[in-house]
C-alpha cells in the first residue's frame, strides 16, 4: 500500500503530512535521501528571526514617516487657516473702505469661493475699475494680492 505524502508550510517552518501522521520535512528528507535545498533547521530560524527584525524596522520607519506627514500636514492646514483669516479680515477692511469711499455699488460678479471644512470664505473683486491701473499690469501685485486697488487722485 502506497502512502500518499504532502508537503506543507506552517508556522514558517516545512512539514510533511503522511497519511499515518505528522513528521518534519527534514524527517522525510533524510527518509527519501531527497534533498531540495530547504532546510528546517537553526538557519531558517536565523533566516526568520533577521526577516522578522528586518520588517519590524520598516514598519517603525513607516510609523515614523507618516507621524512626520500628518504632523506637516497639520502645519500646513493651520498656515492655510491663518492666512485665509487674514484675506477675510483683509476683504472686510476692503469692503469698509469702499464703502467710505462711496463706491461700493461697483463690486459685483468675480467672486472666488474657498470651502474649507464647510466653511465658505468668499474674496469679491471689483469688476469696473475707478481706481488707477499701470497699462498693461494691472492692480499693483500687493492689490491683487489683497483685492485692493489704488486710488488715482490726479
Amino acid at each position: 500500500m502506497e502512502t500518499k505524502i504532502r508537503a506543507i508550510k506552517t508556522n514558517k517552518c516545512w512539514y510533511v503530512l503522511k497519511k499515518v501522521g505528522l513528521c518534519t520535512f527534514k524527517e522525510y528528507m533524510e527518509e527519501e535521501n531527497i534533498d531540495h535545498g530547504v532546510e528546517c533547521d537553526g538557519n531558517v530560524v536565523e533566516k526568520d528571526k533577521i526577516l522578522h527584525e528586518q520588517i519590524s524596522e520598516l514598519i517603525d520607519e513607516n510609523m515614523q514617516h507618516r507621524a512626520e506627514l500628518i504632523r506637516r500636514n497639520k502645519e500646513n492646514s493651520e498656515t492655510i487657516e491663518w492666512l485665509l483669516s487674514k484675506v477675510h479680515k483683509l476683504t472686510d477692511e476692503n469692503k469698509i473702505l469702499r464703502i467710505n469711499l462711496g463706491i461700493h455699488k461697483d463690486t459685483t460678479d468675480h467672486t472666488i469661493a474657498i470651502h474649507k471644512d464647510a466653511i465658505d470664505y468668499t474674496i469679491t473683486r471689483q469688476t469696473k475699475p475707478q481706481f488707477s491701473k499701470s497699462k498693461s499690469m494691472g492692480p499693483s501685485f500687493p492689490g491683487r494680492l489683497t483685492g485692493c486697488l489704488e486710488l488715482d487722485l490726479n
